[in-house]
Order: C-alpha cells, then structure tokens, then sequence
C-alpha cells in the first residue's frame, strides 16, 4: 500500500512539472511583427504662455516613448506613471500682438525595438493676459447688502495677487492677496454709487498683468404702479431732425378705470394681449403725443387720445404696441407704436415712439393694420433712408421724493 502511494504522489509531482514548463516556454509572441505607429499627441493646440499643459501620445502599452520639442517651450518634464505622457511649461510673453509658435513630436520604440515615424502637433502659444470677472453693475434695495465675488478670467501657476478697491460704500471681506476677490456691498446713500476695483497679477516669471473696472451700484424700490397714478410728469419732446416741443403734462393711469364701451373697443387691442384686463404691467399714458397734435398742429382729440403700454420688471423697459390713438377733428386717424425705458430711482422715463394717420384699413379691421403700407407716418418708424425716426420724450417727475421714493432703474444684477 505504501508502494503504491508513493508512486502516485511522484507522478502527481511529474505531472506538475511538466504543467509549469509547457507554461513558462509559451511567450512566443512575435514583437517584430508590430508596426508602431503614433495616432495622435492629445492635448491643447491652443495655451497662453506662462501655464503647464499634459500631452499625451496615443499608442500601445508596453511601448516606450521619446518626446521632443521646439519653439516656446521653457521645459518639459516626465510622469513616472505614464512613459506616454509629457508635461510642459510653455513660455511668458507680454506682447499681446503676437504669437508664438511651438511643436512636439513623438516616436514609439515596440518592445521588439521597432521604431516608429516621428508624430508631431503645431501649438499657438498666447501671450500673457488676464481680464477682470465680476458684476459692474449692481441694484441694491434698501436695508440689504450685496456679497459679490470679483476674479481674474484665467489661473497662472504659482502667480501672486494684489487687490486695490477705491470708493465707498463697501467693505473687503477676503482675498486682497488671493485670486478671488470677495466684498459686501452697502445701499447706496444717494441715487447710485460707484467702486473702482483693480488687480495686478505678478507671474512665476515676474511678469505683471493688470485690469481694472468701475461698478455702479444703484439704489433699487421695487415698482409700485399704482404710484404712477399720482403726479404729473412733464418734459420736452424731440424729433430725430431735431424739431423740440414742450410737452403737455403726461398722465399714466390705470386703464382699468376706463368705461367699457372703450376697454372693448377693438382698437385698443391692436398688438397688445387680447386679454390684458386684469394684468398689472399695462398703464395707460394719456398725452404723449398731445404736444405735437393739439399744440402744434391745433387739433382737438374727438376720441381718444391715449395709448396703452406695458411695463415689464424688472428688465425697466416700456413697450408701447402698435395701436389706435385716437381721433382729431380734423379730421384724422392717428396711430402709435413705441418703445422705452424707466429709471425708478430718479424718478424718470424715456419713450421713443412714432405716430402717423389713416391707414385705409384702419376703420376695418385695425388687427390687420400694416405698419409699412396702411399708415402715412409724420415721424415715422422708418425714414427715407429706412433708418428709426423716432420721436423721443424725456419725462421726469419735479421734486420726486416729496411725493414718494421711486427707482425705475434696471435691476439687471438685483441683490
């Protein structure tokens, strides 16, 4: 028995032998028969000087690779985890009119000592520049501070910073030293404030980059339209050829408190919302285009005599769509179409807008009214020349806050 086991564990033995020799003489693959070939160098074909980008070359593992270069390249260095892979440093340069030019090419050696052609990529290497990042303008309501973070567009490697912020109203709260900027932002204590901020950039290589920008800060009220309602704004009238008329005071109401027979009347739906009753941006102007009809030209209003605009918030622009405005006693049709803007906080509005009298469809369908052919404009929309020739009006209210603090302005950047 014990014979016959021991010649079972040497045959166990023999044929383990065997197993580990068949597998260690099986690496026959033949190297020679790869032909390298480098498909591509993967990286930006477009860097500004003064910054470390990574290329790398696209082949095989088990290759080996050779980088070289030239042009506006300060250094290069290897990545011991990646033979395929190069980190280069290009170089400064402050000309912001040129260009530079850099190459890097690569070849592969197989782990048969085959080498391949040499795969090389054209690089623009850009000259040193930054620009400042951040709000220029800001609309602050009252009893609130806005946080606002300013910056440089683009982060040089091992560069310094230097903040500089002139003015008033704000405090620094971090980063004068630091690539981010961070301030608190007071309400203005007049109509609008400004800040001056600049930065200098000092680079690696001692080169010194600079920008600089003003931000206005504005005081913003939210509108309050039912406020319109309760002064009269006066100011002057001007044409694109330059006729100036006084303007008659100018009413804004509510056209809610219109009689129905006229808040049904098709006329004042042309280009506006069918179903604007009800709607809290649409005021009524009554006289803004009086100065010129019934002061100029003598005529008297039979109907009308008003158009309708709305008020979009907060972008502070007034839109005044194509519409019937009323009748002279001439006697002549006259129409309006317009655009405009407010500043809340003056309190003042602008409105650009042009008039003209009967197109032949006019008294038939007034939807269909075609601004180019059914309306004879006297400052038209268009000129001879196809260029806007708008009649503009500067209005504004004498001594605003003794009646009540507005701010029409803007509030692109609301805080």
């Amino acid at each position: 028995m014990k014979n016959t086991l021991s010649y079972l564990i040497v045959l166990l033995l023999g044929v383990i032998a065997i197993t580990f020799s068949s597998c260690e003489e099986k690496d026959d693959y033949n190297y020679d028969g790869i032909d390298p070939v480098v498909s591509d160098i993967m990286g930006a074909a477009t860097v500004r000087g003064g910054t470390t980008v990574t290329y790398r070359a696209v082949g095989r593992a088990g290759s080996s690779y050779a980088f070289s270069y030239t042009g506006a390249i300060e250094s290069t260095a290897s990545k011991s985890d990646e033979v395929y892979a190069l980190v280069v440093d290009f170089k400064e340069h402050t000309n912001l009119a040129d260009t530079l030019d850099a190459t890097i090419s690569v070849v592969e050696t197989t782990m048969g000592g085959k080498v391949s052609p040499a795969k090389t990529v054209a690089l623009k290497v850009l000259p040193l520049n930054i620009a400042l990042v951040g709000e220029e303008i800001l609309s602050i309501q009252e009893g609130k501070v806005a946080e606002v973070v300013y910056t440089v567009d683009f982060y040089y490697p091992g560069a310094t910073y230097a903040w500089t912020v002139d003015g008033t109203g704000f405090t620094v709260e971090e980063g004068t030293t630091s690539k981010d900027l961070k301030l608190t932002v007071d309400y203005p204590d007049d109509f609008f404030n400004e800040i001056d901020i600049s930065v200098e950039v000092t680079t690696r290589g001692g080169n010194k980059l600079t920008d600089a920008m003003s931000v206005t800060v504005w005081q913003f009220c939210p509108l309050e339209i039912e406020e319109l309602y309760l002064v009269e704004w006066q100011g002057n009238a001007f044409t694109s050829g330059g006729v100036q008329i006084e303007a008659d005071p100018i009413l804004i109401k509510d056209p809610l408190d219109l009689p129905d027979d006229i808040l049904n009347n098709p006329f004042i739906t042309v280009g506006l919302p069918p179903a604007f009753a009800g709607k809290d941006n649409v005021v009524l102007i009554d006289g803004l285009a009086s100065a010129f009809i019934n002061d100029y030209w003598g005529e008297a209003w039979q109907d009308r005599g008003f158009s309708l605009a709305i008020l979009n918030e907060p972008a502070g622009e007034i839109e005044i769509p194509l519409q019937f405005l009323g009748q002279s006693d001439y006697p002549d049709n006259y129409w309006i179409v317009g655009y405009g803007t407010y500043n809340y906080c003056v309190p003042s509005l602008t409105i650009h807008y042009a008039f003209g009298y009967d197109g032949p469809d006019a008294d038939e369908d007034p939807d269909g009214v075609d601004m180019e052919n059914d309306i004879a404009w006297i400052f038209g929309w268009n000129d001879d020349d196809g260029e806007p020739n708008w009649v503009t009006t500067e209005l504004a209210v004498k001594d605003a806050k003794s009646y009540f603090k507005l701010n029409f302005y803007t509030p692109r950047n609301l805080k």
